[in-house]
């Protein structure tokens, strides 16, 4: 029992320390892009791109966030069958919604190619826009799961308190 604790808090710390990773990436990407279309000669033409750019890194950010306090959360030793727990895959469920949402409503190409050595090119690309919807599946079936793991972890919620009342 003590063991198998210990690699669960091996692992939430590993995947914890990708995330806080992945969190300073995506930060100094969408803060370079942001500052890329600021400074761009033509700053009216990229505004659709900035704004994009502000909501999507937000959203993005705030989940790799909340990953990371949930995890915190559990290697202090918390149960994560927590009201606290509850709200942030309640929360990142709607972050999911707003990124299907904003790519709804923006429909930019963002790709971000490496490209030649040490060279990195991150390129919103507004010429790609097609006359179809442009549908992100996998913001949406994060967004059903996260919201399937919130029920599940209140109901973990409900059996804890019938089992400490038990005890």
């Amino acid at each position: 029992m003590v063991g198998s604790f210990l690699n669960m808090k091996r692992v939430c710390n590993i995947i914890r320390a990708l995330s806080i990773v992945c969190l300073i990436f995506f930060a100094i990407i969408y803060v370079a892009f942001l500052v890329a279309c600021l400074l761009s000669p033509q700053p009216q033409q990229a505004l659709g791109a900035i704004v994009y750019t502000i909501l999507h890194g937000t959203m993005i950010c705030a989940i790799f966030t909340l990953i990371i306090l949930g995890l915190s959360d559990v290697m202090k030793g918390h149960s994560p069958f927590t009201d606290k727990q509850v709200r942030r895959l309640v929360i990142a469920g709607f972050l999911f919604l707003a990124i299907a949402l904003v790519e709804l409503v923006f429909p930019l190409d963002m790709s971000w190619n490496l490209a030649g050595g040490s060279e990195a090119h991150i390129m919103l690309d507004a010429s790609t826009i097609s006359a179809g919807t442009n549908v992100n599946v996998a913001a949406l079936l994060f967004a059903f799961a996260s919201f399937c793991l919130s029920a599940i972890f209140k109901y973990g919620i409900i059996l804890q308190k019938l089992s400490d009342d038990t005890v």
